[in-house]
């Protein structure tokens, strides 16, 4: 009975993962690095899968494997299990609309790797005694085990870190989703130290890829792909709910920018060049709008930001504090040329009665105004 658990057990692991992984293959940017860390977070926990089965098959006495084939199963095993946690790592780090990842955070995951990879090896060696012991065919866990613990806790802190410091970088549902796999990758842990028998991390793993595949659906329906933001789509749900609704939360101010030389620059670096100035201008309003409620691309060279209800004036000279802290901002400048915006703004409450289409239609004009003043050479 307690073999026959264990073969369903994986078959129903085996599934989550290609279902997820089938899912995720056609949602994703195969040309990403965040999805070349999907397929390795795929293949080693089809391993990790594969590897735990095999060990409680033979302790159940179902199989019978050859001495060196069961020792090849918990080096592997001992091998495995950290790579995940490096990868759980560098998914988070791609996922973040960061310019650069700090290269000193990937140095750490890949000495680390390197480090566990020759304890490992060194354990099969007779009575070094360090992640485990294999005497007579039988497993027990060796006196430095403690050690791979230390590494689990090295990846944790490092993911935590990275999650904590680039915290805006990540949209609302990528900030719900990556909490939830830290707090897994940590009963998880608590679980893999209190019974050696019962495989945590590799449900773990599989729990957190099938929701890694659900969170990438609703970003689909919900996020920009470039940018990283809201979507058209998000930001009108999101009006709707503002506008209809009673007392405070209805009445809000409004802003749209559009970058005025972003034609130019793709007529003159390309497409691609023009798609890094979308996604700088996305992680500047991401990183130095504070207390905005939310952020969208609106399309093309368009963005929206919706903030607290404020006075005309105040607003004004909310529009002037955006415009001169981008003027400072180091990721301004895309080639020779440098980012700058038009913007129009208003402010809703709750006796207008409007439609999102036409509050939109208000703020176009307005920005489409200001572009026109600014091409003359004056100011908003």
């Amino acid at each position: 009975m307690e073999n026959f658990f264990v073969i369903v057990s994986a078959f129903f692991y085996l599934s989550i993962m290609t279902a997820s992984f089938i899912f995720l293959n056609r949602q994703d940017d195969q040309n990403s690095r965040r999805f070349r860390v999907v397929v390795l977070l795929y293949v080693f926990t089809i391993l990790g899968i594969i590897l735990d089965t095999l060990y409680r098959l033979d302790y159940g006495g179902l199989i019978n494997l050859p001495s060196y084939a069961f020792a090849g199963v918990i080096t592997a095993t001992y091998v495995c299990l950290p790579v995940v946690w490096g990868l759980w790592y560098l998914y988070i780090s791609h996922t973040s609309y960061l310019k650069e990842i700090p290269r000193a955070y990937n140095i750490v995951v890949a000495a680390t790797l390197l480090l566990n990879l020759a304890l490992s090896l060194i354990s099969l060696i007779p009575g070094t005694n360090i992640y485990f012991t294999i005497v007579d065919g039988v497993y027990a866990r060796g006196k430095l085990f403690f050690v791979q613990t230390i590494i689990f806790l090295l990846f944790l802190a490092l993911t935590i870190c990275f999650y904590t410091r680039f915290f805006k970088t990540f949209g609302k549902s990528e900030r719900f989703t990556f909490l939830l796999i830290i707090t897994t990758l940590i009963l998880a842990l608590v679980g893999h130290l209190l019974n050696n028998f019962i495989p945590f991390m590799v449900m773990n793993n599989v729990f957190n890829y099938m929701i890694l595949a659900m969170n990438v659906q609703y970003i689909h329906a919900s996020t920009d792909f470039l940018t990283g933001l809201a979507n058209r789509r998000s930001l009108s749900n999101h009006l709707h709910s503002r506008m209809t609704g009673t007392g405070k939360t209805s009445s809000f101010s409004i802003i749209m920018f559009d970058l005025d030389n972003f034609k130019m620059i793709n007529d003159t670096l390309g497409h691609d060049a023009g798609d890094d100035a979308l996604r700088q201008f996305a992680r500047f309003l991401r990183h130095h709008c504070d207390n905005v409620d939310f952020v969208a691309h609106f399309g093309g060279d368009e963005f929206i930001i919706v903030l607290d209800s404020m006075s005309p004036a105040e607003l004004k000279k909310r529009v002037a504090v955006i415009r001169e802290q981008f003027s400072e901002y180091e990721g301004n400048k895309v080639g020779n040329f440098k980012l700058v915006f038009s913007a129009g703004y208003f402010i809703h409450n709750k006796d207008l009665k409007i439609s999102t289409g036409e509050l939109i239609r208000i703020i176009d004009e307005r920005m489409f105004r200001d572009k026109r003043k600014r091409s003359n050479g004056k100011t908003n």
